[in-house]
């Protein structure tokens, strides 16, 4: 399978925790992880382009995994990571979207 050209990623719900979601629950397992292994998954990209997005505010995925994300990258493809001062979690993308379609035009 063909590497993604770019990748950017968005997580789609704030963090449900572990208590939550239990063994128990293989129903809802199926459909959502409560933890997303992003620097493992970065890792492994060799050509990709990254557009990492970043919300100050966010209490529940701190900044510094953005950087940690951008280390862990040892690919050949260009990192462009932006930070919103006002946004919190899930609303890096939609603050940042005029500098997003500004990244992505870059990257293609």
């Amino acid at each position: 399978m063909k590497p993604p050209a770019a990748e950017c990623g968005s997580s789609a719900f704030a963090f449900i925790g572990d208590e939550w979601i239990s063994k128990d629950s293989s129903s809802i397992n199926r459909f959502v992880w409560s933890k997303f292994p992003t620097i493992e998954f970065v890792k492994q990209l060799r050509e990709t382009d990254l557009v990492i997005a970043h919300g100050a505010m966010d209490r529940i995925v701190p900044g510094s995994h953005s950087i940690e994300i951008e280390k862990a990258y040892k690919g050949e493809g260009r990192v462009l990571r932006l930070k919103s001062q006002i946004a919190g979690h899930n609303m890096a993308f939609y603050d940042l979207k005029d500098e997003l379609k500004k990244a992505i035009t870059i990257l293609l």
